[in-house]
This record gives C-alpha cells, structure tokens and sequence, in this order.
C-alpha cells in the first residue's frame, strides 16, 4: 500500500493535466468540507447568528438563544452550490444539490427542547490527471490517474435551554447545553492506469466509518429594552464545541492487474483506528434598533492543530478562523401590513481563513450573502430564500480558485403546542 502511495504522489508531480470535478477538490482534506449551520436567518446575514436570540429560528450555532422560542417550530433546509473552479490553464463548473439539515424544538415547563440533524461536512470530489513520463528503458509510458471520495459527517443534537433569570430592568440572562451525535461514513478510491503496460495497474479502495460524542455549551444576555433609545436592545452570546474523539473502522482494499494479462489480485484489510475533531469557540453580539432592524457580528476559532485522522498525514492542517458581519430589515411587525412590509431583508460579508493549507499555501474564503424571509399563511412560518456568491483559494503554486454559488431554501413552521384548552 505505501508503494501505491508514493507512485501516486509521483504521478501527481508529474502530470500534464489535472483538474476536479464533482464537487470542491479541496474537500478531499481531512473530514471534508466544513458546514457552518446557520439558521435560515442567518444564511442571508453573514452566517452569523451567535448572538441573535430570535424566537422564529431554531438557532444551531449558539443553544442558549433557543430560550427565546416560545412555540414548536420545525425547520428544514436544502440548498444548490455550484462550483466554478478555475486552474491555471483549465475550468470547469460542478453543481451539488442537496440536504442542509432538518430540526425540531419545542417550549416544556421553562425549558426549551430541540433536536435535529445536520451535516457537520461534506466530502464529495473527483479528479483526473493524466500524462507521460519516460521509464528506465527509455519507452514513453501513458498513464491516467483518478481519485474520488463522496461522505460526510452528521450530528443529532440534544438540546436544553432555558432563560434563568428575565428582569425588565436587568435583562435577561440565557443558557444552553447540547449533546451532540457525531457519526459519518467516508468512501474514497484512487486508481492508476499505464499504457502500454509496462507496469501494473492499482486500485486502492478505502472506506471509513466513524462515530462519537461531543457537547456544546452556550450563554446569552440580552440588554433591558430602551438601553440607547426608546426601544433598543443589545445581545452577547458564546457557544464552545468541546473537542469530539470519533472510534471508527476502516476497510481497505488493493487491487492490483496487468492489461495484458487476466491476472487480478486484492488484499482486503480491516483495522481501528480515531479521529480527532478540535474544539472550537464563537462570539457573537448584535443591536436591535428597534421592530424593524438587526446588526451583528460573529467571529469563530477552532483549533485544527488538535486534528487527528487515523494515522494519515495531517499536515494540511491550520487553525481556522471565521467573522461575520450582517443585519435584517422588517419594515412591519403589523400582521395588517402588506406582504413586502412584513417580508425580512438580509445582507452581510463573511471572511473566513478555513482549515486548510496546500504546499504552505493557506486557502482563504471572502463571501457576500443576500437573502429574504417570506411570511407565509400562518404568523409565525417563513420560507427563507438566500444567495451566496465566495471566492475560495487561489491559481498560484498550480492551486485551484473556487467562486462559489449558493441557493439556500428554508421552510420554517411554527405551532403551538402542550397548550390546555379552556371552555368559558
């Protein structure tokens, strides 16, 4: 198996072409691309929602803002990316279509409940890469290599929160706590062909299956209203993700044939092994100036210097960093306004230095989102339509740049529930 290694290392020095198709390339590294889960909300803003307790969404990135749900709410999510990357000498565009997560929280007592399940990554790439080299005999050999991989992980979260303490004149004081249910399955193959065969052809097909637990721990405040102006309020929130350690399993098979033979030979092997997720902190604050308008700003650390795969080579790894900037506008709480005046308004900027570095190169991320939340018959449901457009990495050192299109669509209901009828 090393040997298979350090030819397709050879052969990827030494192609004329190669180039990705699927979905990133850059998903290839580690546990695949990252999901920040957002709310439907904060997807139009700058995906920030740390500190923004609002009481229509069942906020993912900070549990103590669900304190501030006063009804059942069930949410689901789906979006459109496209990928056009762009390679010093080659393009080419990719779409993925797909699932973003469902949820589901519910007020009991003094508590809120919630539960769900979202993608943490996303692993789905596939590239070609095809030249020539001369052997010792001086004969020119052809060969086509191609690596794939298609997975992810996924988290059920468990999740308590609660408002302690709620003063008009203090404010009011939340907390959150969630279990999380980490567990995926990654499928990853690479595969080298010569012509004429004058060396034998490989395949190694790979397949991992990982789980574990992990937990998240939030804290909010919210100002009294009134705090800068008649009815002004201020919110501070911080959510930690403690380090997650994932058992797993990994299912190996070589395979190894001549073109010009019938021979074909396959060395199956099972083994154990871990992963290692880091833990990861967000800060967030926003300013409602009043009914109609919402600022704020997240930023997010997470140190991937902790991050363990098995016993692969991690060294792409590098400390991720993310901020968020974005805000809302509803011209009218009033359910007697027009539809436009009830809709919500968003926009915001994110920069993010994401987990990854390629030959010392670190792969960096600038986004621009837009989005609007539709009132739909009932209250308290919207349907949230949001537009991403980021650039991600770079051409330079034969690396790839990624612009990056997203449609994001989310329904969001809300009913009340657990409530006693009264005959009068």
């Amino acid at each position: 198996m090393k040997k298979i290694v350090l030819m397709s290392l050879a052969l990827a020095a030494l192609s004329a072409t190669a180039f990705a198709q699927g979905g990133s390339l850059y998903s290839r590294f580690g546990v695949g691309e990252l999901r920040y889960a957002p709310t439907g909300q904060a997807a139009g803003m700058g995906y920030i929602g740390v500190g923004i307790a609002d009481g229509l969404y069942i906020n993912r990135l900070n549990p103590a803002m669900l304190s501030s749900i006063d009804q059942a709410r069930i949410a689901g999510d789906f979006s459109y990316i496209g990928y056009a990357a762009q390679a010093s000498t080659r393009s080419a565009y990719q779409t993925v279509v797909g699932f973003e997560g469902a949820g589901l929280a519910f007020p009991i007592w003094k508590l809120v409940v919630s539960t769900g399940l979202y993608p943490y990554s996303r692993m789905n790439y596939l590239q070609n890469e095809a030249g020539a080299f001369r052997s010792t005999a001086g004969d020119t050999i052809q060969f086509d290599y191609t690596y794939s991989g298609v997975g992810g992980l996924n988290t059920v979260p468990i999740t308590i929160a609660a408002a302690p303490f709620s003063d008009e004149t203090l404010g009011t004081l939340r907390l959150g706590a969630s279990l999380n249910f980490a567990f995926g399955v990654f499928e990853e193959a690479s595969e080298s062909t010569f012509f004429p065969a004058t060396f034998s052809n490989a395949a190694l097909d790979r397949e991992d299956r990982l789980s574990g637990v992990g937990y998240t721990l939030g804290v909010g405040y919210t100002s009294k209203r009134g705090l800068f102006s008649a009815a002004d309020q201020l919110t501070l929130g911080a959510a930690f993700n403690s380090p997650v350690t994932l058992n797993g399993t990994r299912q190996s098979i070589v395979t190894t044939s001549w073109l010009t033979q019938n021979e074909r030979r396959d060395t199956i092997g099972i083994t154990s092994g871990q992963a290692a997720l880091p833990s990861s902190l967000a800060l967030g604050i926003s300013y409602r100036g009043n009914d109609t308008y919402v600022l704020g700003v997240d930023i997010a650390l997470q140190n991937w210097s902790d991050f363990r795969y098995f016993n692969d080579d991690v060294s792409f790894r590098r400390n991720s960093l993310r901020v968020g900037v974005g805000g809302e506008v509803v011209q009218s709480q009033d359910l007697r306004a027009g539809f436009f005046q009830r809709a919500a308004y968003r926009a915001g900027v994110y920069y993010q230095q994401t987990n990854v570095a390629v030959q010392g190169t670190g792969i960096d991320e600038f986004g621009v989102t837009a989005g609007i939340g539709l009132p739909l018959a009932a209250e308290s449901a919207r349907l949230d339509l949001n537009l991403q457009y980021t650039s991600r990495g770079t051409t330079a050192q034969n690396l790839i740049r990624e612009n990056i299109f997203r449609i994001n669509v989310s329904l969001n209901i809300g009913e009340r529930w657990f409530l006693q009828r009264k005959i009068e």
